[in-house]
């Protein structure tokens, strides 16, 4: 299967189970580009796309709550943008499903290169505060000083 991200590094947060999800999600993406290249059925790519956005729609709400309880100071715009994406993809998937889309190198593009410059630009400054607040494990006086706001 072609790999349109690849997974690693530049994109860890080092927040456990944001760092799964991500990768998890660009797992998915990859499958679904793979499948479109390898001439899937229309079911199968509609399955793909479903496994897509739940990751995806699902991770948000994790990483929302996280930054909720970790006060990040710039959630209201973080949230906005894990809103337009959301639903620039909801809305691909109701036309797709109707007949009314297709895929192409266009909407992979608009997806990868959404999810690249979100990592980078939203996720990491986001993780540097997170990875702070939320305890990771760290026992004794560093992890009550780790969770002061």
């Amino acid at each position: 299967m072609s790999r349109l991200i690849r997974w690693g590094t530049p994109y860890k947060l080092g927040h456990q189970e944001i760092d799964l999800q991500h990768e998890q999600i660009i797992q998915r993406l990859n499958d679904l580009h793979g499948h479109w290249k390898a001439n899937a059925t229309r079911r199968q790519l509609t399955g793909c796309l479903a496994e897509l956005i739940d990751a995806t729609v699902g991770h948000f709400r994790t990483e929302e709550r996280v930054m909720v309880s970790s006060r990040y100071p710039r959630y209201q715009s973080h949230k906005a943008d894990h809103d337009a994406f959301a639903g620039a993809v909801l809305a691909f998937q109701q036309k797709f499903q109707a007949g009314e889309a297709c895929f192409d190198d266009a909407f992979f593009d608009y997806v990868s290169t959404w999810l690249r410059n979100h990592l980078i630009a939203s996720d990491r400054p986001m993780g540097r505060v997170i990875c702070r607040k939320v305890p990771l494990g760290v026992k004794g006086r560093k992890a009550a000083t780790r969770l002061r706001p």
